[in-house]
């Protein structure tokens, strides 16, 4: 994987973007938070998150402007909290706790800060923090300045006091009654210090503060503080009124103006890395859709403000903003406990950090690749493209275990062999204007369904319509094997070619989104299409049932297609109750990259949120799609069983058809439509392992299906075993084991002989391979 591609994914994900309460407050309160501890009860954690970005907390929980209330997300529902209240509250019963002093070693250059107001001390407090030696120049007799000209109502003075000790015990000296009164006396103090900080609000005498405004003034476009003379910093508005900026804003400028000092002095970049500084308009979103009203909660003693109980039902009334709708949607994203951006960094670290040997995780497997997390995302952020990329980067480096998807690809193989694979022109035809290519799963699952429908679209549509049996290659691509992917599109476009360049028409959606993704020249239709433009065939039924339309989520940008299957149940009489996420919002069934063979627990998840989405009974287009439903107890109907009027047949608990019977399936189909449509006859060459004839009983065959071993497989073990003679027979129960190892699957089986059968009693394969690291 390409360092840039994933951090361009990873710059996408917002979730560790701040709420909008803190982004507007100029030193980044983390009120999310505090208002969680508020609601737990822990006013002692509350006061500390506070503080930790808040240095003087008695005075700015009684002064501050409070510019996170006017953007706290509430006010789109009701009204915004009473952060301001709350923060007091903490004050109330929270203990303030002690300040860390001297994290940092302590340096021998000095800092001198002019004037003490709450912008000055801010500074000076932050720089002594860092080490240095700080002196505060005040010209009157106290510090704080216009602080202590607030009432005592709103600010009691020893609020104010306390405050101010912050300093005992810091190297910072206060030099009282000490006045800047010309440009002599201001050079002495640059001459004394190896940097000079000119706080906000010191209206220094004419002419010092305009030789300093003509040497090129403050913030000159990069809000680093620095004057015209490098070692001279100054306050944003040198010349401004006290009243012009708020006492949070105070604070937030006094911190930047140490950083840049530090970063001078240290002799490095002032601006590098210094983004979201101050108050800022966040990229967060948070959805408030489902979010109830709750009025705000008044005081019952206004002038005392909160109790702690009352505190606490404030603070509940914040949605705790976060951009999370995709994981709460995606059962993929919520089973790990994260969200995109940390996915992103694990995958990375996986494929492009960490030295030596690596394998691929099972958190890059376990994505259906579905995109609805990239449709639902404010930044379009696609964690199937993620994981297509990592996927694709572990086989080309050699880092994916084969064993993984070893069956799924097999069993694309052999849908493009000679067993199932099949190109046709229309019986009597040289030319096809239309091809039909049914897919694999439905041939496996509902061949007969695939022959009706070939019979109608020659019914329907003139200038030949060519058959073309196959796999898309969905497997391949699904498995990050995009060579593999590409050639089985190749000769899928070799055989496009072939047949004149036909329309395509498709019954399976993720056929049709493969060929449109390799060959966008190649038109594709999906047969619902079809009948959707032409009429459907046969009569239709007359029924009154309410149904939900589950789209595959390989349909999830085929609007037509949508639009064509909800057609087709309006003309059989159905009504539709659409289902929460559906269109272009749809989720997986559970079989889209192929989880279910990296993780089968979690595809069960996704299998159940999915049917329990809505009571109704589903109909979907993809016949996977209602198989897997079916076989967890949801009625569900495939489009074709409603138009071939084959309800009937489909239960609840319906029993899977098994994967070799999908094979058999296939091949029978291909005979079939050979022997009846074209009169050939199929032709295979018989293998010496299908010679061996089995006795598989009902329970058995279960078992081996569920762990994914074809019968072919038991075929060759038991034919390997019985010319070698590489066999072990247990006298007890009169039953031989044998183990083959046709590739990387090493498969053992338990047997008997019964009158010239094998009876299988147990079946089951080692999908690892063990490799030895040699340094």
């Amino acid at each position: 994987m390409e360092r840039n591609n994933i951090s361009d994914f990873e710059e996408k994900c917002i979730q560790e973007h701040s709420p909008a309460c803190t982004a507007s407050c100029p030193v980044h309160v983390d009120v999310k938070k505090m208002n969680a501890q508020i609601k737990a009860g822990n006013f002692n954690e509350a006061l500390k998150t506070f503080c930790a970005s808040v240095p003087f907390p008695r005075i700015i929980s009684r002064i501050c402007d409070h510019p996170c209330e006017s953007s706290c997300k509430r006010n789109e529902i009701d009204a915004g909290l009473n952060i301001s209240l709350l923060e007091k509250t903490c004050l109330e019963y929270g203990e303030v706790p002690e300040r860390r002093k001297g994290f940092y070693q302590k340096k021998d250059r000095k800092v001198a800060v002019i004037g003490s107001g709450l912008n000055g001390l801010t500074a000076a407090l932050f720089l002594a923090e860092k080490g240095y030696m700080v002196s505060v120049i005040e010209k009157s007799d106290r510090v704080g300045h216009e602080i202590w000209d607030i009432s005592d109502k709103i600010l009691p003075k020893h609020l104010i006091l306390d405050d101010f000790k912050i300093f005992n015990g810091m190297r910072v000296e206060f030099r009282y009654n000490t006045e800047i009164k010309d440009i002599a006396a201001f050079k002495e103090v640059c001459d004394q210090y190896d940097a000079v900080y000119i706080s906000r609000g010191e209206k220094l005498i004419h002419p010092l503060g305009q030789e300093i405004e003509d040497a090129g003034n403050i913030m000159v476009g990069n809000g680093t503080f620095q004057t015209g003379h490098p070692k001279v910093f100054a306050g944003a508005g040198l010349q401004s009124a006290p009243n012009k900026i708020s006492p949070i804003t105070d604070i937030s400028e006094g911190k930047r103006a140490a950083v840049s000092i530090d970063r001078f002095i240290q002799k490095v970049s002032l601006t590098a890395s210094r983004g979201h500084e101050g108050a800022y308009i966040t990229k967060m979103v948070t959805k408030i859709t489902r979010i109830k009203n709750m009025p705000v909660v008044i005081p019952s003693n206004t002038d005392m403000g909160y109790v702690q109980e009352e505190a606490m039902r404030e603070a509940g009334r914040c949605i705790q903003c976060s951009c999370l709708e995709c994981v709460k949607a995606c059962k993929y994203l919520e089973h790990y406990g994260k969200y995109p951006k940390k996915y992103i960094r694990e995958i990375s670290n996986n494929f492009n950090i960490l030295v030596g040997k690596k394998t691929a995780k099972e958190l890059i497997n376990s994505c259906n690749m579905c995109g609805l997390c990239g449709e639902i995302c404010p930044n379009a952020l696609d964690m199937a493209e993620v994981n297509q990329i990592a996927k694709e980067s572990a086989v080309k480096n050699g880092h994916m275990p084969p064993a993984i998807h070893d069956f799924p690809i097999r069993d694309m193989l052999f849908s493009n062999s000679s067993r199932f694979a099949l190109k046709k022109h229309q019986p009597g035809f040289e030319k096809s204007k239309f091809v039909f290519y049914p897919g694999c799963q439905l041939s496996a699952l509902e061949p007969l369904y695939v022959n009706q429908l070939y019979s109608d679209l020659i019914n329907i549509l003139q200038g030949g319509v060519g058959l073309l049996l196959g796999c898309c290659g969905a497997p391949a691509k699904w498995s990050g094997r995009s060579e593999l992917f590409m050639h089985v599109m190749d000769r899928f476009y070799e055989d496009w070619l072939g047949f004149g360049k036909p329309e395509v028409l498709c019954a399976c959606s993720t056929c049709k989104q493969m060929i449109k993704g390799s060959y966008p020249q190649i038109p594709v239709t999906s047969v619902w299409e079809v009948f959707g433009r032409y009429g459907l065939p046969g009569k239709s039924l007359h029924t009154d049932t309410v149904v939900s339309v589950h789209d595959p989520c390989t349909a999830r940008y085929a609007l037509e297609e949508h639009q064509a299957v909800r057609s087709i149940l309006e003309q059989l009489g159905y009504s539709i109750s659409e289902l929460e996420f559906s269109k272009q919002k749809t989720k997986c069934c559970g079989y889209g990259g192929l989880t279910a063979y990296a993780n089968p627990g979690l595809t069960e998840k996704v299998i159940q949120q999915r049917i329990q989405e809505n009571s109704n009974d589903y109909v979907t287009y993809c016949i996977n799609c209602r198989d897997y439903f079916t076989s967890k107890g949801k009625n569900a109907w495939h489009i074709l069983d409603l138009i071939y009027h084959n309800t009937g047949k489909i239960v609840k608990h319906q029993k899977r058809v098994g994967y070799s019977q999908r094979q058999e399936n296939r091949m029978k189909l291909k005979e079939k439509m050979l022997r009846e449509r074209w009169r050939e006859a199929m032709s295979l060459q018989c293998q010496d392992y299908e010679s061996i004839k089995l006795h598989i009983p009902e329970e058995v065959m279960a078992m081996i299906d569920e762990r994914l071993i074809l019968i072919e497989d038991i075929q060759k073990t038991i034919y390997y075993a019985e010319t070698t003679g590489n066999k072990v027979y247990n006298s007890n129960s009169n039953h031989f084991t044998a183990h083959y190892k046709p590739q990387i699957i090493t498969y053992w089986v338990e047997y008997g002989i019964e009158n010239e059968k094998y009876r299988i009693y147990n079946a089951y394969s080692h999908r690892l391979e063990i490799i030895e690291d040699v340094n």
